[in-house]
């Protein structure tokens, strides 16, 4: 999670009484892998509560007021989208207890590690694996890329709205950059397509109905099937 001091000092003006209930003085200062399972909940509906809260008092503000309402309320969904990838991890981990660290077990296993190679040695081809359905495509996008970190900050509700309004940050016009609208270009990067995958994925009834999502990692991939009946021999 990236909060922003701006996002922090919007949040602190305008919603004051939402991070009193959650227990924090600042949207930065939540560590939710430290967290238990009910204070992830309470805190997940509080969020969304004043993140609603605040859109509304938003059509009668004036345009300055109405800027600091947007910033607060990005803050908001970032540590909204937080909490809800933190309950992920500990769903597709077996365990709703806190964790040691904030990072999940496939991003450590995912860091680079030194391992001597001999000669001859052929490059270890990448597993997939299927996704079940309870599982987000949003995490296991982060726990094999870092495009996390060049799109650190930017929310689906920040996407749609600089497509609409133009980028007003770094992040926002880097993601525009990618191409062309029409062409889907601005669904580019993983952290953007994932986001959008995962949103299809819930109002799918063959997801629902437990189909699994296999993720593609290249442009080329072979999936074996069976010819003929297998001949003992």
């Amino acid at each position: 999670m990236y909060i922003t001091p701006q996002q922090d000092l919007a949040a602190r003006k305008l919603a004051m009484p939402m991070l009193r209930d959650i227990g924090v003085k600042n949207l930065s200062d939540m560590t939710f892998h430290e967290m238990r399972w009910n204070d992830l909940c309470a805190a997940e509906k509080r969020l969304k509560k004043g993140g609603a809260d605040l859109m509304d008092s938003a059509e009668s503000a004036d345009t300055e007021r109405r800027s600091q309402i947007e910033t607060a309320y990005d803050g908001i969904i970032e540590a909204f989208d937080a909490i809800r990838a933190e309950k992920d991890i500990r769903t597709s981990e077996g365990s709703r207890d806190p964790r040691a660290q904030a990072q999940s077990k496939a991003q450590i296993a995912k860091r680079p590690q030194y391992e001597p190679r001999t000669s001859g040695d052929d490059e270890a081809a990448e597993v997939s694996y299927a996704l079940k359905p309870e599982q987000r495509f949003t995490t296991w996008a982060q726990g094999r890329t870092n495009s996390g970190e060049e799109y650190r900050g930017l929310s689906v509700g920040q996407y749609l709205r600089s497509m609409v309004v133009g980028g007003k940050t770094e992040a926002e016009r880097r993601a525009l950059s990618e191409g062309s609208d029409s062409a889907g270009g601005y669904t580019v990067p993983d952290v953007l397509s994932a986001h959008l995958i995962d949103l299809a994925r819930a109002e799918s009834v063959v997801m629902r109905a437990g189909a699994q999502t296999v993720p593609l990692t290249s442009d080329t991939n072979n999936i074996a099937k069976v010819l003929t009946d297998p001949v003992p021999g």
